[in-house]
Formats: C-alpha cells, sequence, structure tokens
C-alpha cells in the first residue's frame, strides 16, 4: 500500500508556518532594534485639521484664546526617540511657509514622559517659524506639539543635527495594531500558504485529466 502523501506535502508545511510566522511576528521588534542605529528620530507631522469654522458658530467669528477668528487650525508634530542613546541638543526647525504673522497664532508641546524629558528651548526664525532644542532627548521619550492657527498654514518640519538620522512622515490618523490583529494576519498567511501549495498540484493534474485522450 503506497505510503501517503498528504501529510509531508500539505499538513507539515502548513503547520511550520502556524509556527514560524508568530515567531517571526514576535521576534521582528528585536531584530529591528538589533540594527537601528545609535541615534535615530522618527517625525510624525499631521496635515491640518480644522477645529471650528464660522459656519458652525451661525457664520460668526468665534473666541479662541482671546482672539475673534472665523476659522481655527491645528497641526500636530510628534517626535520620537526611537534609537539606543540619548541624545544631547537635538536641533530642528519647524518652517511656517507664511510672510506675516496670523491673528491667531499659538504653539504648545507636551512630553511623555513628563518628568524625566530634557528641557526644551523655543525660538522666534522668520513670522512664525521657530527653532526647537531638546537639550537631552532620551531614548524612548516624545515630544507631541500643537500648532493653532487662525489660518491653513504650510508647515514642515527640518532636522538639522549632525549624526543623527531623522524620518520625516505625514500622518492623518495614525493607527496602531494589536497582537490579536497580527496572529489573525499570521494565521490567514499560512492558510493561503497552504492553499497555494494545493493549487499549485491540484491545477497540473485536473489539466492533465481534462486533455487525456479517451481510450478507444
Amino acid at each position: 500500500m503506497a505510503e501517503s502523501k498528504i501529510f509531508p506535502t500539505y499538513i507539515y508545511p502548513l503547520l511550520l508556518a502556524l509556527v514560524l510566522i508568530p515567531i517571526g511576528v514576535w521576534a521582528t521588534p528585536y531584530i529591528q532594534d538589533l540594527f537601528a542605529p545609535e541615534k535615530e528620530v522618527f517625525i510624525q507631522l499631521s496635515n491640518p485639521q480644522e477645529i471650528l469654522t464660522s459656519q458652525e458658530v451661525g457664520n460668526r467669528k468665534h473666541e479662541l484664546f482671546g482672539q475673534n477668528v472665523e476659522n481655527s487650525y491645528i497641526t500636530t508634530i510628534k517626535l520620537t526617540n526611537i534609537g539606543k542613546t540619548t541624545i544631547d541638543d537635538y536641533l530642528f526647525s519647524i518652517d511656517v511657509d507664511t510672510d506675516k504673522i496670523p491673528s491667531l497664532f499659538r504653539v504648545f508641546y507636551t512630553t511623555e514622559p513628563p518628568h524625566t524629558f530634557g528641557k526644551v528651548e523655543f525660538s522666534n526664525v522668520g513670522a512664525a517659524s521657530k527653532k526647537v532644542v531638546i537639550d537631552s532627548f532620551i531614548e524612548d521619550n516624545q515630544l507631541n506639539i500643537s500648532v493653532i492657527s487662525s489660518e491653513l498654514l504650510k508647515i514642515k518640519v527640518t532636522p538639522n543635527t549632525s549624526g543623527v538620522k531623522s524620518n520625516v512622515e505625514f500622518k492623518e490618523v495614525e493607527s496602531s495594531y494589536t497582537n490579536s490583529d497580527l496572529g489573525y494576519v499570521a494565521i490567514f498567511s499560512a492558510l493561503f500558504a497552504f492553499m497555494f501549495r494545493v493549487l499549485y498540484d491540484f491545477i497540473p493534474w485536473l489539466t492533465c485529466k481534462f486533455n487525456r485522450k479517451p481510450d478507444v
């Protein structure tokens, strides 16, 4: 009696995939950390979002921070030290494309964690642009900046500290993935590999069956 090839051909590869893919998902952050640069900052810059318009208050101006404005917008900037070491005197600029400061223009920031974050200094550069210096940017710490304005402004972030790798990425809505999401990805990836293996054997067999000449 011929030995069944179902287990070595289909079942064993499926079980191996189900084991290796979750391990790969779990190990990826550690592998990335192993090869990560010593000094690296990830910068997320959101697209401007409308806070409130005059239409929402009966086509009248609304008061915000003591100013009467028709519209108000917010742009958020998040900087995270994803490197392996503390960065001293990390320097970057918030470049605002305007020749005249709007009637309402405010810049706020928070730090995470609040008690161990280094000193943050802002200085004016031009009409509304800012130069920002973090005296001690500790690894895994985060700086959140909110720019609120009465006008829709074009804002960009320019890192200018030598020896530090910086990635700038626009984000509209930040998304996060849970362990359950990653688990589903792993399971469906394994099932897809299994189905591909089945089709790889089934389609040639089906082709041969239909193309076989009938016995005379």
